[in-house]
């Protein structure tokens, strides 16, 4: 029997209700299955009671519904139409926000109920309608305890890493670390640490521009970071791959017209490995080269002074958190670079 709260839903027009895509299936019904309902009223005549039902199978094969009701209708008619109004709305909602259709009926559902009093407005705030039956991803729980079904859109399978390496101008001279993304069209997510480092192909893409180890640090942990929460919490990026999210948050990355897609470069070989190796520097046009006038560090104590002495113990904790080591010698943002510990 399913238990899983990451279960999506999805509308059977046969059955006229949503069915589950990992449903089992007991003599011709879906062990979980949602349904919209019109039931008469028991407290008033000429009346009817219109819900969303969930109806499930437990282990022991016994069948329980639980009906939570969101309005009341003169006819059953009447109630057909609204259904049909709020099924409208929901396509329209879950193509606008990039989120499980069921999701947006149910967000839905939760305003009528509060509309026509039948709960508080505090069922809003919460996440899903139920309560009962398997834990799913419709089940009423706090905000935050379980995320929104679009987190648990299953993109395209990527291996990707992040590495900082120097950066050189056309002439060799220095310029200063780039934070790249390194995506293995070859691999899988679960590939092992061999496999990352055999790799004989790779894209690779310049996402931010750092005068120093110690900024590109801080930038690796802020784009790891934004991968970890902005990439899954923003439903806009619910349908896109990891290396297109990566893409659109590139630092003044090129643009190819005709694909209107960011550009990656090709490594593979032995050109791929003098690149992660520290062989071959980087090369960036010295004019395309765009790091920041200051560090954001820098910046967040420039419009936030600060006692030198509580200054210095926050900076230290900054870059601890961040993994960061401090530059031996300023001046030399090249000494003590260790090509071996890079890969995630």
């Amino acid at each position: 029997m399913i238990n899983s709260k990451y279960i999506r839903a999805e509308f059977d027009k046969d059955r006229g209700s949503y069915i589950s895509s990992e449903a089992d299936w007991i003599d011709g019904e879906p062990t979980i299955e949602y349904h919209f309902m019109a039931q008469e009223n028991e407290d008033k005549s000429d009346s009817w009671q219109g819900g969303l039902e969930k109806f499930w199978c437990d282990e022991d094969e016994d069948w329980y519904g639980e009906f939570f009701v969101f309005g009341e209708y003169a006819s059953e008619s009447d109630f057909d139409a609204d259904v049909d109004r709020i099924l409208r709305e929901a396509k329209e909602v879950a193509v606008k926000e990039n989120i499980d259709e069921f999701l947006a009926v149910t967000d839905i559902v939760k305003q009528r109920v509060v509309q026509n009093g039948f709960e508080d407005s505090t069922i809003e705030d919460l996440e899903g309608v139920f309560q009962d039956g398997p834990e799913d991803a419709y089940t009423l729980t706090d905000l935050g305890d379980s995320p929104r079904l679009h987190h648990h859109v299953e993109c395209e399978d990527e291996c990707w890493f992040f590495l900082i390496a120097p950066v050189v101008d056309t002439e060799k001279q220095e310029l200063g670390y780039g934070l790249f993304a390194i995506h293995l069209p070859d691999l899988a997510s679960n590939a092992t640490q061999a496999e990352i480092e055999n790799a004989n192909r790779a894209r690779v893409l310049l996402l931010d521009h750092l005068n120093n180890m110690r900024d590109a640090g801080l930038a690796k942990h802020g784009f790891a970071y934004y991968m970890e929460t902005e990439r899954v919490d923003n439903p806009e990026y619910a349908y896109i791959n990891d290396s297109e999210v990566l893409a659109g948050a590139a630092i003044a990355a090129e643009w190819d017209d005709e694909t209107n897609t960011v550009i990656w470069e090709e490594y593979d070989g032995k050109a791929l490995r003098d690149f992660l190796n520290g062989t071959v520097p980087y090369a960036v046009l010295r004019e395309k080269w765009q790091p920041r006038d200051e560090s954001l560090v820098d910046r967040f104590f420039k419009d936030h002074p600060q006692p030198p002495w509580l200054e210095e113990q926050l900076r230290a904790a900054l870059d601890d958190h961040a993994g960061v080591e401090p530059d031996t010698d300023d001046d030399s943002p090249w000494a003590d670079v260790n090509f071996t510990t890079r890969f995630l």
